[in-house]
């Protein structure tokens, strides 16, 4: 909900948003639920906005967005640890090797 004015109880801002297809109707309970739905079904159906199929294709929830990023980006953590380790135990390894050596001497 984008915000709710008091003196305009309905919140018709908010509702003619989700009506128009340009916001998500994210409420998980109040009075007005139902209605901010039946916009959002609305605006799927009538392609409107967020559902036009315009920019490539379907709308991407905010709430998978995030999820997705995060995953993205716990992966490439994993991914630049492997590699700090593994250059790590190179290096490891190199000096050993070197310190191991017999003296030139």
């Amino acid at each position: 909900m984008l915000h709710r004015n008091r003196a305009d109880p309905a919140g018709s801002f908010n509702l003619e948003m989700v009506r128009g297809g340009h916001a998500w109707c994210y409420m998980l309970s109040g009075p007005d639920q139902a209605r901010y739905r039946t916009a959002e079904q609305e605006a799927r159906r009538g392609r409107r906005g967020l559902w036009s199929g315009r920019g490539g294709g379907a709308a991407e929830e905010p709430g998978q967005y995030r999820r997705r990023e995060r995953r993205k980006a716990a992966r490439m953590r994993r991914v630049k640890l492997a590699l700090l380790l593994a250059a790590l135990s190179a290096a490891a390894a190199a000096a050993w090797s070197y310190l191991t050596q017999a003296p030139p001497w």
